[in-house]
């Protein structure tokens, strides 16, 4: 898989405006908070699913020993820029939650 997923960010507030948006692209594959939570896919074994939403799959599997949540896309989304987008930016809020009503973040594999 090649990397040409990034997000854009805005100056402007509002599509209101005559004057130009400029934006600055962000490369997510290459953000330091998700390289730095990758783990490798190898050591990640999925077991059941546990359930299905629009977006993706969430099984019980288990990540060096203990039991984990293994969140996935479907495969019919992978291929999109936008939902993969999604994945990465939901991935890069979760690597910095800390807290212990909040599930705790593992990490993050994938394959190219």
């Amino acid at each position: 898989m090649q990397q040409p997923f990034t997000t854009r960010s805005t100056a402007d507030p509002g599509p209101r405006g005559n004057h130009k948006r400029p934006r600055s692209k962000v490369n997510l594959w290459n953000d330091d908070v998700i390289t730095t939570a990758r783990i490798p896919k190898e050591k990640i074994l999925m077991e059941n699913l546990i359930s299905q939403g629009g977006y993706g799959e969430v099984y019980k599997g288990t990540f060096n020993g203990p039991s984990v949540a293994v969140k996935r896309m479907l495969p019919a989304h992978r291929k999109s820029v936008a939902h993969v987008n999604n994945l990465l930016a939901e991935v890069k809020l979760m690597a910095t939650l800390d807290h212990s009503c909040i599930v705790e973040f593992v990490g993050v594999a994938w394959t190219r």
